[in-house]
């Protein structure tokens, strides 16, 4: 595979904490630069450059690069070198297919056992959305989009549900990215996250099911048109 070389491989604000495990911070710096194209399919993973930046030895980096690996964001090729991988159309299909499959059920859950906390932790995070809607800044909107998601899934505490779930979502959170460029469906999805948050405070199981399936099914229709305009990250 031919890829792109790395010039500025990740964001001047990447750092490392000493306190955590220098592994799994490597990976979400990397899984987050793949997931927002910093870093586009093809393009050469060098360790020599992200250790220089980063100030770490490689063997950090090289465990960091085996998680990706697995999710399928990363290709390694033994004397050859590391590439992001192309964006696989097979896994995004699959991957919203499981998303619905296990988002929609837990959030029947969670309107079952749902709490003030946790309400307003959500109310709070759709607020800031609207803000940043507001202010045109897509990707801190993106970023609220996950976590709103996130919290959902963590609220119950199955922490293999939210691997499998965040695990679904690789290849399609790159192609999610993609879509907030697409008119209207960042505000859309404002708004159905919205819906989300009313079922769950009515502690309506069938309500939010529905509401998070709604939300799940408009994406697909965008997803599709990237798909076909981009057809050179995809495989």
């Amino acid at each position: 595979m031919q890829g792109i070389g790395m010039q500025h491989p990740l964001p001047e604000n990447a750092v490392i904490d000493p306190r955590q495990s220098r592994s799994s911070q490597v990976y979400a710096i990397l899984r987050s630069a793949i997931i927002d194209l910093t870093l586009p399919p093809t393009m050469v993973i060098k360790k020599e450059e992200i250790a220089a930046q980063l100030g770490i030895s490689r063997t950090p980096i090289s465990e960091a690069i085996n998680r990706l690996a697995e999710e399928g964001l990363v290709e390694i090729f033994p004397q050859h070198g590391t590439y992001v991988s192309k964006i696989r159309t097979g896994d995004v299909l699959e991957g919203a297919f499981l998303r619905r499959a296990l988002e929609v059920e837990t959030v029947r859950e969670v309107a079952l056992r749902i709490t003030r906390e946790v309400l307003n932790d959500l109310d709070r995070n759709v607020r800031y959305q609207k803000a940043n809607l507001e202010a045109d800044d897509l990707d801190a909107f993106h970023r609220l989009d996950i976590e709103f998601h996130q919290m959902i899934c963590d609220f119950l505490g199955f922490t293999k549900v939210r691997r499998a779930i965040d695990s679904s979502r690789a290849q399609l959170d790159r192609v999610r990215k993609m879509m907030l460029t697409v008119v209207d469906r960042p505000i859309e999805t404002y708004h159905e996250h919205l819906a989300i948050v009313d079922a769950l405070r009515k502690g309506s199981p069938d309500a939010a099911g529905e509401a998070m399936t709604r939300h799940l099914a408009a994406g697909i229709a965008p997803l599709q048109k990237r798909m076909k305009e981009r057809p050179e990250l995809f495989e």
